[in-house]
């Protein structure tokens, strides 16, 4: 080990000048140190005390002297907030990393967007120049439509981006770096501790009057303002003012201002939330904040401030992208500006943020008063909790319960809880013995003792079976929308309804039942004396904006005409199931897809022959695109893995939804289980809807099938999360799809079969296997992947029971097997018994499926030993085939797939459930005709 040494020279004469500030400001931050340590709870000092103690050294006698006056002393601590957070963050004493003080001067610094910088130290990474540009090597072919290159020869192309979200990305990371999800994660938000409100320096009460004259009154007779003049600053109607809510500084728009009965002067705002405070994290922009529908009500003299505040829109559309960018650079510029000379943020809004629905949604004009008495917000509020109390019509022959009409005569959705007696041992991961909702007709309304429109009432409802409630094989070969009449009636509370939905006599039933399930239509052989009654039962928001129709019969109210349908491009398209569900729903035609891998593109092409395909990397079509300069689209939909939203600490994600905001779109995200749709499959996907400013955002769809998964939540803040749809697992419409019902119909194969083309051999029995099977009469893709003579024999020994899996050969009396070769190996493989116990058991692993139950998490490439090992056949010794595979996701028996075994359960794995793409579609479809309603729908 060589000695080296080292002589520090004499410092340049630039140095001092910069190295005395730093100084200063470590021994203020040392004695600020020194303060907190000495009290017995460092809690006990908030933000305002420390100031006032440091106020109070003196000049002479405390090298940390900074001034007399406590404000001075404010503004020192914040300009200099980032060195002393910096010191706090290595002081090895941890309490004072979360004290009152810091969270204090943390949020002090955000309030004027001094700094991000959190407590825990982030690492800054500068963008370097590189010493060699390597640009991606031009193809040597021209594009091709239909054809492609194979996936594995082709090079690496840099993903193709506009200039905004180029520097929304780089932007971020040149901040956080490529670990900024562990490092900027932790925004300064420690909750603060309880402090002894006598330790606390009480404000001065500032003057406030009334500017101009009386507006007009509220609803109290209170007259109302536009203007007020609080300790001399202007506090007007649509402006944004400070306050300080448990310690921290919080912005609320000024909805109205009045002057109560008791001569108060009182404010009712709305909060603004910052952006880092919403679901975007540290990925948001710094000024914008996001009307949020969370309002209070405050006395004028309560305020701490006024804030410069704008709401902002530009107009949408390719045309103004100059324009707009142009006036984005000027706006960031000024901002940098004002930064620099430590001047106030000038913050904007341009979105409602509602955790409540998930998303970030275009502002109306009717979110925002203008000073007339009303806030949205409180009617919302009011009505929601009107809509969660039961409360019986003025007739007492029916009531209204969470926004649902509930008539006599009406028939309705009953939560199973109320019919069945609760089981203890609920199968709900392998999706067994779970319960629909119960479709019940009401027969009359029982009123309590003491009659009363707002009195305790319950109502006698007639029970429907459904035909699960009948031995399996009945329930098998029944449709799922057939109820059988009986007199058995309940006695039942107004808390038990889930719904409303309608029964039909069978020839009522409409020839064509692709929504039916979706529109909670059963057919039922009643009685003579029966009459059905159809229900109003369509989306209550679509029925108002149709002026109040009532529908009666068969309608096609929500058909889209085929020059209305949206004209879609879908990237990644893979074979086309997202293409296919929307196009089945009526909302949309593809007229483009872009697939990487060649034999995908043939198969989007055969299964969508008016379709262009392009085969090549989508780079190099999104830049042509780009180029060409084309308009911006209405709707766009991503898909992904559910753990899109959670990779990278939420950073991948957070960053997704930042840039399509900073484009100018509403965005909406949520995680669904497929299973919940119509599919034999557990299959959990992240989602996010983009649509432009006046286009109505799609509602999620309500999942309409039992299925064993709990809600699937995104984490928004460490305190709360959503959840796009509630869970299925305690009811839904309809039952769950099983196995049984998905592929029971096909004739059996053996390990390997290649044949592709065979005759069906039997009629399909359940009702899905009629409704997948359309009117095809040769079965194709009924192929499965050959395994080896070891696997072929370890697989021969799983029991034909649910759930079986490797586990079962433990039980084995035999521990080898012996190959043809005459080879011995072990039943079990060694890696397998050995690290069992550190991997949930492998659970799994060489299982076989239920009947019963569901299929695992379609795949790519489905092995016994694979990411996902339940892939055996319940009743056969093979693993499941390329057929049963597409049947999981709901692909049609129609549907075609191109290239050798692998290719096709690599297109089949990588697709979206058509019948939840379908569930999207309509959805989506509700929101083009909200927005455009027939009657004024162009020719």
């Amino acid at each position: 080990m060589h000695d080296c040494r080292y002589q520090l020279g004499k410092p340049s004469t630039q140095y001092p000048p910069w190295r005395e500030p730093t100084l200063k400001t470590a021994r203020v931050a040392k004695s600020i140190i020194s303060l907190l340590v000495k009290q017995a709870r460092m809690a006990r000092l908030s933000f305002r005390d420390v100031i006032k103690k440091v106020s109070e050294f003196q000049k002479n006698d405390n090298e940390a002297y900074i001034s007399s006056d406590p404000s001075a002393v404010e503004r020192y601590l914040v300009l200099h907030g980032q060195v002393i957070l910096q010191i706090f963050a290595k002081h090895p004493i941890k309490e004072l990393k979360k004290c009152a003080f810091i969270t204090g001067l943390a949020s002090k610094m955000e309030e004027i967007h001094h700094t991000k910088w959190a407590i825990k130290k982030r690492r800054k990474i500068l963008p370097t120049k590189p010493k060699n540009k390597i640009l991606p090597k031009k193809p040597k072919s021209k594009l091709r439509i239909g054809k492609g290159y194979v996936a594995s020869k082709r090079s690496a192309m840099q993903a193709t981006k506009t200039h905004l979200v180029d520097r929304i990305w780089g932007q971020y990371y040149s901040e956080y770096g490529a670990i900024g999800a562990e490092n900027g994660k932790e925004k300064v938000q420690e909750e603060r501790k309880n402090e002894e409100e006598d330790d606390v320096e009480e404000p001065s009460v500032l003057e406030t009057r009334w500017e101009g004259d009386i507006l007009g009154r509220t609803s109290a007779g209170e007259p109302l303002y536009q203007q007020a003049l609080v300790g001399g600053e202007v506090v007007a109607v649509g402006g944004a003012v400070l306050l300080e809510v448990n310690e921290t500084s919080v912005i609320y728009f000024v909805e109205y201002m009045f002057e109560s009965s008791d001569h108060c002067k009182m404010l009712h705002g709305r909060h603004l939330e910052r952006g880092s405070e919403t679901v975007l994290g540290n990925t948001a922009n710094e000024r914008e904040l996001f009307l949020t529908n969370a309002c209070m009500t405050v006395q004028l003299k309560d305020i701490k401030g006024t804030v410069s505040f704008e709401i902002r829109s530009r107009p949408w559309g390719h045309q103004y992208r100059k324009e707009n960018n142009a006036a984005d650079k000027l706006d960031r510029a000024r901002a940098e500006e004002r930064k620099a000379q430590h001047l106030p943020a000038e913050y904007f809004c341009k979105c409602l943020y509602s955790p409540v629905r998930g998303g970030f949604f275009s502002l109306q004009p009717n979110d925002i008063s203008s000073g007339t008495g009303s806030c949205s917000s409180c009617k919302m509020r009011e009505d929601k909790n009107e809509r969660s109390k039961p409360k019986l019509n003025a007739t007492m022959t029916g009531f209204v319960f969470n926004g649902v009409d509930y008539c006599m005569e009406d028939y309705a959705y009953v939560n199973p809880k109320f019919i069945y007696k609760p089981k203890k041992d609920k199968k709900f991961e392998r999706n067994v013995d779970l319960k629909s909702f119960v479709v019940c007709q009401l027969l009359e309304v029982v009123l309590p003792k003491v009659s009363s429109l707002n009195g305790l009432f319950e109502v006698i409802v007639r029970r429907f079976y459904r035909p699960e409630d009948t031995p399996l094989e009945k329930a098998y070969s029944s449709n799922i929308q057939e109820v059988y009449y009986s007199e058995d009636v309940h006695i039942l509370p107004p808390g038990a309804f889930e719904g409303k939905c309608e029964v039909r006599k069978k020839h009522d039933m409409p020839l064509r039942n692709d929504y039916l399930t979706l529109d909670n239509i059963f057919f039922c052989e009643m009685p003579v004396h029966i009459k059905p009654k159809f229900s109003t039962i369509k989306d209550d928001t679509l029925l108002r904006k149709q002026k109040g129709k009532g529908i009666e019969g068969e309608t096609d109210y929500d058909e889209l005409p085929k020059e209305m349908r949206l004209a879609t491009l879908d990237i990644f398209s893979g074979c086309g199931g997202l293409s296919k569900g929307l196009e089945q729903s009526g909302v949309s035609e593809t007229k483009w897809a872009i697939e990487y891998e060649e034999p995908a593109g043939q198969a989007f092409k055969q299964n969508h022959p008016e379709s262009t395909v392009f085969v090549n990397n989508c780079n190099v079509i999104l830049r042509a695109i780009m180029e060409k300069c084309g308009d911006k689209d209405e709707y766009f939909l991503l898909e992904n893995v559910r753990n899109f939203v959670s990779f990278n600490g939420g950073q991948t994600f957070k960053l997704t939804l930042a840039s399509l905001l900073e484009m100018g779109y509403q965005v909406r995200f949520g995680v669904l289980e497929a299973g919940a749709y119509g599919v034999a499959q557990s299959r959990k996907r992240a989602f996010i809807w983009a649509a432009a400013p006046g286009e109505v955002l799609p509602e999620w769809p309500e999942p309409m099938h039992v299925f064993g998964t709990p809600e699937l939540k995104i984490k928004l803040s460490k305190r709360s999360h959503y959840a796009a749809v509630r869970s299925t697992q305690y009811g839904a419409p309809f039952r769950s799809i099983t196995v049984r019902d998905t592929i029971n119909d096909l004739p059996p194969i053996k390990n390997g079969e290649s044949e592709t083309n065979r005759e069906y051999g039997a009629d399909p029995v359940s009702w899905f296997q009629k409704k997948i099977r359309g009117d095809m009469l040769v079965l194709t893709d009924h192929i499965c992947k050959e395994m080896d003579e070891t696997n072929l024999i370890r697989c021969e020994n799983i029991p034909k029971t649910p759930g079986a899996d490797w586990r079962d050969l433990k039980n084995l009396k035999k521990k080898k097997i012996k190959l043809s070769s005459g080879k011995m190996v072990d039943m079990i493989p060694a890696w397998l018994r050995n690290k069992a116990k550190t991997h949930n058991g492998w659970k799994g692993l060489f299982g076989r499926l239920d009947m019963e139950g569901s299929f695992a998490t379609s795949i790519t490439d489905p092995r016994p030993m694979g990411m996902v090992g339940m892939c055996f056949h319940p009743e056969q010794d093979r693993i499941i085939s390329v057929r049963e595979c597409a049947r999981s996701q709901g692909f049609p028996d129609s549907y075609k797939f191109v290239g050798g075994i692998l290719d096709k359960h690599r297109q089949i794995g990588n697709a979206v459930p058509p019948p939840l793409a379908f569930a999207l579609g309509r959805k989506l479809k509700e929101a083009v005709l909200l927005k455009k309603p027939p009657l004024q729908q162009k020719p």
